[in-house]
């Protein structure tokens, strides 16, 4: 029998180390057992460094003799928990843990007093939140394999953007506005072209091309569309007539609703009834716990406390770094922050993309995108709602806006015809150094601060 048993890689960082997201939301497909590392139909580890096998590669098989396996034994004894492997889980479960660190640095920056001390407390809580996103997402797949498959597909669907939510919940009760737009916007944007573009430019330079689930990317693409069409409606609205304020925010309330409505329709659709459709490329190995249940709820509760102080104190630094270097709030917005939240994302995109799986780099991009648009973003506006902020609508900036139509216009293009090429990185990697010269020059529209 072959052993394809994820724990074999367990202090490795290529896999549960870096921030997983499922297919198409972050939330998982499969059973409550299933939730841990992305493998191949034949069971081979997607992101471990012993894997050379490229299952798009014309005549390469894993180098496995039939006779061997046939005789080879394994029998399964499950390391028990201790404090030194508990502890080597946590801290060691990714390459980005060394800047945990930062986090007590971030802290202690806030209450400095010097010049430079805003520029000091957003770079160094900037730098905190990479790891602490990690932390996270590996303790959300830890209480997730005790949850079951409902209420484990709800923790992923919760605290799978939970650091882009918590900032924007931070920022929105500050009355930062445009910077929850801005970062909201700008995170969908990361995702969609400079993440997945990075994928497919290094994955193609391997190959002449690269296939993918026809099927999950115009799925994926229909959704995309869905999502500007809730943002762009209520914005042209805003514009092309004097509707009072209050009208738009009770416009973006029911719209809100109606996309968060769509998200859940679509996590049935994606869960229960077409969960083979969309993963017929690609299913999850069988992960046994990592951590003891203790251990992973008290990690899931500290790493998202550390998330909101860290997230409160950037925030609270923005102002004095926008003075201090006379940068737009658009730029910090859209650029700097959608960057820092998806560092995880990046790496295990490319290495998904390096080993010929382009279909799993489509689930951590454009699922984390659909995931901020159809999920984050109108919860923000409910959660708004109840706080009485009436600021915080769907009726985005023009450029906004207009920025997130072109993006998904050509993101569609490249995913819809099932198949990707070195170019189609370079163009969307373009469009994002586009999107990051004009948001440099763009004005703040202070005005939309409530």
């Amino acid at each position: 029998m072959v052993d394809f048993d994820s724990t074999k890689y367990d202090d490795r960082d290529t896999g549960r180390g870096l921030r997983q997201r499922r297919p198409f939301g972050r939330s998982t497909s499969c059973p409550p057992s299933t939730t841990g590392r992305w493998n191949d139909v034949a069971g081979n580890d997607l992101l471990s460094p012993t894997n050379t096998y490229q299952s798009g590669d014309s005549g390469s098989k894993p180098n496995i003799s039939a006779s061997s396996a046939a005789a080879e034994e394994v029998v399964d004894i499950p390391e028990p928990f201790t404090v030194a492997n508990q502890l080597r889980r946590v801290f060691f479960s990714s390459w980005l843990n060394i800047l945990l660190l930062a986090a007590p640095a971030g802290i202690a920056l806030h209450f400095a007093q010097f010049s430079a001390a805003p520029i000091a407390t957003f770079v160094v809580n900037a730098a905190a939140l990479m790891p602490l996103s990690v932390m996270l997402s590996f303790a959300t797949d830890e209480v997730a394999l005790r949850a079951g498959n409902t209420i484990g597909g709800l923790l992923n669907v919760t605290f799978g953007n939970a650091v882009e939510l918590i900032v924007s919940i931070v920022a929105l009760l500050q009355h930062e506005i445009v910077i929850v737009q801005t970062a909201l916007v700008g995170s969908i944007l990361s995702n969609l072209l400079l993440v997945l573009g990075v994928a497919f430019l290094l994955g193609g330079a391997r190959r002449s091309e690269q296939h993918l689930n026809r099927t999950a990317a115009e799925t994926a693409a229909g959704l995309l569309a869905m999502a500007v069409a809730g943002v762009m409606l209520p914005t042209v609205f805003d514009l092309a007539s004097s509707t009072p304020a209050a009208t738009i925010a009770h416009i973006s309330r029911g719209t809100s609703v109606i996309l968060l409505i769509v998200y859940g329709a679509y996590l049935v659709f994606q869960l229960r009834t077409h969960r083979d459709l969309l993963t017929d490329t690609m299913v999850a190995s069988t992960t046994k716990p990592k951590l003891h249940a203790t251990v992973a709820i008290a990690l899931l509760v500290g790493s998202t406390s550390l998330v909101a102080v860290c997230a409160e104190f950037l925030v609270e630094s923005i102002d004095g770094v926008t003075e201090k270097l006379d940068v737009s709030r658009e730029f910090i917005g859209l650029v700097l922050l959608p960057i820092v939240g998806n560092v995880p994302s990046l790496v295990v995109a490319t290495a998904a993309a390096l080993r010929n799986h382009a279909d799993l780099a489509i689930v951590v991009t454009v699922g984390a995108s659909l995931q901020v648009a159809l999920f984050v973003l109108p919860l923000v506006v409910v959660v708004g709602w109840g706080l009485g902020i009436d600021g915080m609508t769907l009726s985005f900036d023009v450029f906004q806006v207009t920025l997130l139509f072109v993006s998904v216009l050509l993101v569609n293009f490249q995913i819809t015809t099932g198949r990707t090429y070195w170019l189609s990185g370079a163009l969307l990697i373009q469009l994002f150094a586009i999107v990051a010269t004009c948001s440099w020059w763009y004005p703040s529209d202070d005005t939309k601060s409530a």
